[in-house]
């Protein structure tokens, strides 16, 4: 989500060995302030169809969500990764 919404993210970096997965460094992701969302001004008429006016272009769709704070870098409902949607599971970190 940090990378998507432009900003730079260190992530770790992973190896595998004879006896499995092992940290091998951190790896610095920028996207230069690049987001992956469709951008404000984006014309959807070529397609036929409405797009719902709760849906803003150009923001983060899980921060419209209420699901984290882009602009704080705050997430409010950490469930949402940590559980499986349909039967509620734990899900691997």
């Amino acid at each position: 989500m940090l990378t998507g919404s432009g900003k730079a993210c260190e992530q770790t970096t992973w190896a595998f060995g004879n006896f499995g997965p092992y940290k091998t460094g951190t790896n610095l992701v920028d996207p230069a302030g690049e987001i992956a969302w469709l951008p404000a001004d984006h014309d959807d008429s070529k397609y036929g169809w409405q797009r719902d006016p709760g849906w803003k272009l150009g923001e983060c769709i899980w921060a419209q969500h209420g699901v984290w704070d882009h602009l704080q870098t705050r997430f409010y409902r950490k469930i949402n990764f940590s559980k499986e949607p349909h039967d509620g599971r734990a899900n691997l970190d």
